[in-house]
């Protein structure tokens, strides 16, 4: 919240100049002169008719030449004597804003006018407060400046005085003073001045610290950045807006990212990889999804030690600092409309790599040849291909060749994916639509907001639905001594997953409805000429159709989010000047409820009831699973409460010495539960259910001789995480250009130690910084500022999975002899601690030509100790292996943000940012014993490696094919083998490659933004270079258990001596061999570079306002078009495949999106 950096605002007016001192010796110098050398000495800006004397070029006329020695005297004695002997001017200081302000001596007057105060507050073309506004009288005899609320009171005005609104980055603009009322002055910007995106303040959920003060390192999301990109996501509106921070895809490589954010790389194994997300202050528990981007204001993306060392264990990942919207102080209600929709491309299933339905059933043919179905038909009951059933019949003389070849044909005519397409996918459609109101008194303000979302995805009949509103009130109280807020927020959401792909049991030729639409029924689970020879009514019908079964669906989970927020904040300057005590309350509540109904029409029920009925000889009918619906529910429920005490105590000394120190205790309590059930005999009308007897084994229909249990499917599970920390931090300044920092925080968890010295970890960081523009002797006059900074020390990380204590989890059903069953799912260890992650982190910050160019060049290295890994045990002890403190790694990065302006005049602005990071890291201990190098090179069995990166591709190195037979040949022990059983149980590492990263080691984006008046475009570029990825290949085991419809590769098989000179797939053989078909599929001939640079997206808005348009209803409204998702402008893999959607096999959908706000 803003509250702190309200309360510093007001604490900080008290703070006088007294005890700077100036030295300098000037003989009939200009007047400028000699405050530009004042200026560089004290850090206080001067400002003559709403410039800055520092950006040049500026004359203060008729003023006297400066003649004067001083020598250590006070500033200001030296500005009394400097504006004596100017009998034109005069000054003004403000030093909270370290500001000195030039203004024309006042006139005389005879007559002693009625005066009044003048009110106001003063907002941009969006409605936003503008602070640091400057409000003076036409002849310069009074002024004043806004808050952050922008909100101003200017005293001894007369009614219809002419005001001066001046800011360094807004056009100066005149307005008539009109003293009865609160005026609402509006500014627009300053097209001269390229200056107008700095940051001004740092929020780190404890403090604000000013940008020009922090020496962490952190990216900050402004709100036209954020809103730039149309989405219901808020973390789709951030992504590729920070260096550092990369969004994982698909990399065909570890599954230890998966699709997720990560800031600065990895920087643990098991444990939680995403950084730490922080709402109002606190840690946000609930489904990111739950949060209305429509309420974010800004977000800051923490990434050091010291950024983050607040938040000590829970940062190793870094954190993203959440900042919602809130009302502003001396602010009419303002009302905020905004509506969108994005339209979704349909799925090119065309595109995913599949083999032909001839390809397919020409290896079902090469089977039944070789007798590879003889055992299943032999069975009247077993799945078996309908083509293979044709020839099987045609073998029998069941059918003639004729008809056989005709009903292949019309098979391999076939394409399951145009019935997918045309019944299964759709065109996506997201609606969106969100309404704030805001505003606020001389002692309160507020906000309101309420959001309805509906996502349509591009799976037919799933959806997702969420409602939002959000309030929040802040009371001040005891002449401003007292500031209170309240805040709730709410989410419900609800997500359908009715669509039942991926389809079971089909195959490429598969067709799921006739020439009319209607549904065909698609063999499942058992032969459906087996099912058709039935025939018995006292069987339910067993028949499956896939359109139906989508019809019926019905799989929602609803979801209820709410946190409630009590700050109270109490100015202690009757004690200490500068004091400030803080309480801060949150309660946050979530829970879950999954309910996946199977109905009584629904195939999944009619089989399993059917699977379990019994017909003796007497012809009894036995069901013991009665007939009525299934549903499955998953509950999920949480409980959060956080409480936070805080001292702040700021406080500004002789105007060279800033000091900021903030001490706290803070305890937060999380309980999460989870239960899992099935019902039987499920009737919804009611909510009743029947019992079931779920310890018997029953016999079955199909196989009566292989007795089961009935499904069941009881889970609970529950944890109890409490966290109780100590925290500080101190900010230095000296003369706002040596900047120091530190920062110290204990942490204790019951998820530590069996003892309670065993429980906490304390965690310190410490930071430095120097402006060396702002020091006397630094003249480079194309230099506008050079800052360096470096920070040093450790936060931490929690991997949740793992306990000091025995824990064991019992088996949901009884063992074979009736008797509870129980694993142990982690052993005792008192020696477990916390994962620690130290992080060093230097930086340059520099401005070029009065900003036109503008940058931050950081180098980073952090070095993870005791982080939790897998160790190998001696089986005897009753485990084969357990997880603790046994593993380091090491990584190190830099980051480059570059600001350009080409462009920037009165009616056209051309500004570009390049964003380039650079991340490795390697595992320097990893204590598990070697394992078979088929564990290596399946990605799927995540194996870290000391002295490899944590997201590694190996490889077998590829040598070739057998001309004999197309068998594949690995060099293994540096001669080419076709011993696939040696190959793959070997545990020499030796005879891998070790390939490269799957994840990027250089990412970033370009971002190029073109402004004429009140249209604006704009486009993003993102590139992902250094990394690989295994492109997918024919896998003829998979392909002959029906897992899979096979790959096009099949075509470029080897099929005779000679062929391996033009192709590297392996020849068809049989039987299949799943070690012949890995050593192929987990070679290097299969491993692609992922290098890539796509065009991401294109922006388009045009905003028409009040100001310029006389009469509308409103104060501003702005149109969006948005295009993403636009495609790859170059990729070094030759192969036609998208680097970033390996396994979907298709691109992601281009999608289009039009939005409109409103603002009143």
């Amino acid at each position: 919240m803003r509250m702190p950096a309200l309360l510093l605002a007001l604490i900080l007016l008290h703070v006088c100049v007294v005890g700077q001192v100036v030295t300098f010796n000037y003989k009939n110098a200009p007047l400028e002169k000699v405050l530009l050398d004042i200026s560089r000495q004290t850090g206080y800006s001067f400002h003559y008719q709403g410039k800055n004397i520092a950006d040049g070029n500026l004359y203060i006329s008729n003023a006297n030449p400066v003649t004067a020695i001083f020598d250590d005297v006070e500033l200001t004695v030296a500005l009394k004597i400097l504006f004596d002997s100017q009998p034109n001017y005069t000054f003004s200081v403000k030093s909270t804003q370290k500001r000195i302000v030039i203004l024309p001596k006042p006139a005389a007057t005879a007559n002693t006018p009625v005066l009044y105060t003048q009110r106001g507050r003063v907002s941009d073309e969006s409605g936003r407060p503008v602070e640091g506004v400057t409000i003076s009288l036409k002849n310069g005899s009074k002024f004043t400046t806004t808050d952050s609320s922008g909100v101003f009171q200017l005293e001894g005005i007369r009614e219809n005085d002419t005001l001066v609104i001046t800011h360094v980055s807004f056009a100066t603009r005149f307005a008539r003073s009109k003293v009865r009322k609160v005026m609402e002055l509006q500014v627009f910007p300053n097209t001269n001045n390229l200056d107008e995106v700095v940051v001004s303040v740092v929020t780190t959920g404890y403090q604000r610290i000013p940008e020009r003060h922090m020496t962490g390192s952190f990216s900050h999301i402004d709100s036209q950045q954020f809103n730039r990109r149309i989405s219901t996501s808020f973390l789709d509106r951030i992504e590729n807006m920070s260096t550092g921070v990369l969004f994982s895809r698909n990399q065909g490589g570890s599954s230890l990212v998966g699709n997720g954010l990560v800031v600065r790389g990895i920087s643990t194994i098991f444990g939680e990889t995403r950084p730490l997300m922080v709402v109002d202050n606190f840690p946000y528990e609930g489904d990111p999804l739950n949060i209305n981007p429509n309420d974010i204001e800004s977000v800051t993306i923490l990434k050091d030690a010291v950024a983050t060392g607040l938040w000590g264990a829970l940062a190793g990942n870094g954190v993203v600092i959440i900042n919602t919207k809130r009302g502003n102080f001396e602010q009419a209600p303002r009302v905020s409309l905004v509506s969108n929709v994005t339209a979704g491309a349909k799925p090119d299933l065309y595109r995913v790599p599949q083999m032909s339905s001839a390809d397919y059933m020409e290896v079902t043919k090469f089977l039944y040849e070789n007798g590879y179905y003889n055992s299943r038909i032999a069975l009247p009951y077993t799945l078996v291909p309908p083509d293979v059933m044709i020839l099987d019949s045609l073998k029998k003389g069941l059918i003639n060749s004729e008809y056989a070849e005709n009903w292949l044909n019309q098979l391999a005519s076939n394409d399951l994916r145009a019935d997918l397409s045309r019944y299964f996918y759709r065109r996506s459609v997201n609606q969106q639509y969100a309404m704030n109101i805001h505003g606020g008194g001389n002692k309160m303000r507020y906000y309101f907001s309420v959001g309805y979302d509906r996502n349509n995805t591009n799976l037919a009949r799933n959806y997702y639905e969420r409602i939002t509103v959000n309030a929040s009130n802040t009371y001040l109280l005891m002449k401003d001594q007292l500031e209170l807020t309240a805040g709730v927020a709410f989410a419900q959401s609800a997500t359908s997953d009715h669509n039942i792909l991926p389809l079971q049991n089909v195959y490429p030729y598969t067709r799921l409805a006739d020439e009319h639409g209607q549904p065909l029924v698609v063999q499942a689970d058992s032969r459906q000429e087996y099912k058709n020879a039935l025939n018995d009514d006292r069987l339910l019908d067993w028949n499956f159709r896939p359109l139906e079964e989508l019809r019926l669906a019905d799989d929602v989970t609803r979801l209820t989010d709410y946190k409630v927020n009590l700050n109270a904040g109490y100015k202690l300057d009757f004690i200490v000047k500068g004091l400030k005590l803080t309480g801060r309350y949150q309660f946050g509540r979530g829970f879950s409820e999954q309910e996946d109904y199977h109905g009584p029409e629904m195939y999944f029920t009619r089989h399993l009831i059917n699977a379990y009925t019994n017909i003796d000889p007497s012809g009894v009918v036995t069901k013991p699973i009665p007939e009525g619906g299934i549903i499955d529910i998953n509950k999920f429920d949480y409980t959060n409460h956080s409480m936070r005490l805080q001292a702040d105590y700021n406080r500004l000394f002789k105007l060279v010495h800033n000091l900021s120190v903030v001490a706290g205790i803070e305890r937060r309590s999380l309980e999460t539960h989870r239960d899992m059930a099935r019902h039987y005999g499920y009737d919804r009308s009611n909510r009743t259910m029947q019992h079931v007897d779920f310890n018997t084994s029953f016999p079955l229909f199909v196989t009566p001789f292989q007795p089961q249990r009935i499904p069941r499917f009881d889970f609970n599970l529950g944890t109890t995480d409490h966290y109780l920390s100590y925290y500080s931090n101190l900010l230095y300044t000296f003369k706002y250009r040596y900047i120091f920092s530190f920062n110290l925080r204990k942490d204790e968890s019951n998820l530590f130690g069996e003892r309670i010295n065993q429980h906490g970890t304390p965690l310190w960081s410490v930071g430095g910084g120097w402006v060396l523009s702002s020091e006397k002797w630094f003249e480079i006059p194309w230099l506008s500022e050079i800052r360096l900074r470096a920070t040093h020390g450790y936060s931490g990380n929690v991997d949740k999975t793992v306990s000091p204590k025995l824990a064991i989890k019992y088996a949901i059903n009884p063992s074979f002899f009736n008797a509870i069953q129980a694993f142990i799912t982690n052993p005792a260890n008192h020696l477990l601690q916390w994962e620690r992650v130290r992080i060093t982190n230097l930086a340059v910050d520099f401005a070029i030509r009065n900003n036109r160019i503008s940058g931050t060049v950081e180098f980073y290295m952090k070095n993870s100790k005791d982080l939790v890994g897998f160790i190998t045990l001696d089986q005897t002890r009753g485990l084969d292996s357990y997880k603790g403190n046994t593993a380091d790694m090491k990584g190190k990065g830099f980051d480059v943000t570059l600001n350009l302006g080409f462009v920037h005049s009165k009616t056209w602005k051309w500004q570009g940012t390049l964003l380039y990071s650079y991340v490795t890291n390697r595992v320097t201990r990893y204590a598990d014993s070697a394992r078979p190098v088929s564990a290596y090179v399946n990605q799927l069995q995540f194996n870290p490696v000391a002295g490899t990166p944590i997201e590694s591709i190996y490889a077998f190195k590829w040598g070739g094919l057998d001309p004999l037979n197309g068998n594949p040949l690995i060099i293994f022990d540096n001669k080419p083998t076709d011993q696939y059983d040696i190959i793959n149980t070997s545990t020499d590492r030796s005879n891998l490659l070790y390939i490269g990263r799957s994840s990027p080691r250089f990412f970033g984006s370009y971002r190029n933004t073109i402004t004429y008046k009140n249209l604006e475009f704009s486009f993003l570029v993102e590139y992902r270079l250094g990394y690989f990825f295994r492109k997918p290949s024919i896998n003829y085991s998979a392909l002959f258990q029906g897992f899979d419809f096979g790959h096009p590769d099949y075509t470029l098989r080897w099929r005779q001596p000679g062929d391996e000179i033009k192709t590297n797939v392996p020849s068809l053989s049989y039987p299949s061999d799943g070690n012949r078909d890995n050593a192929y599929l987990y070679s290097d001939i299969l491993v692609e570079r992922g290098d890539r640079v796509r065009l991401q997206d294109v922006q388009l808005s045009y905003t028409i306002s009040k100001s310029k348009v006389k009469g509308l209803p409103f104060q501003s409204v702005t149109f969006n078009a948005y295009i993403n998702n636009i495609g790859i402008i170059w990729k070094a893999a030759k192969v036609d495949i998208d680097p970033d959607y390996v396994s979907e096999g298709y691109r992601a959908p281009l999608t289009t999106a039009a939005g409109i706000q409103v603002n009143f």
